[in-house]
């Protein structure tokens, strides 16, 4: 079994339950290890701090086009 990286996206740790709360809950964890504030990422997307909040909380569904913005943002992988 190949192991992982620290730096990686840890799928499998998500809580199962509303994919938004997920989405948002993975956000937030990769943001916190990444060691990335809200406002750096509203920086480094251009997507304001409340926007960004608010997907993290599960609040707001995101685009495909906000997603990859998102992940690339988080050095999550295309595909993760």
């Amino acid at each position: 079994m190949k192991a992982r990286s620290k730096a990686s996206f840890d799928i499998h740790r998500i809580p199962m339950g509303e994919p938004k709360h997920a989405l948002g809950y993975a956000m937030r964890t990769q943001r916190k290890k990444l060691g990335l504030t809200l406002v750096e990422l509203a920086e480094k997307t251009e997507f304001s701090i409340s926007y960004i909040s608010q997907i993290e909380r599960g609040m707001m569904t995101p685009s495909i086009a906000t997603l990859r913005k998102l992940a690339e943002a988080l050095q999550i992988p295309a595909g993760q």
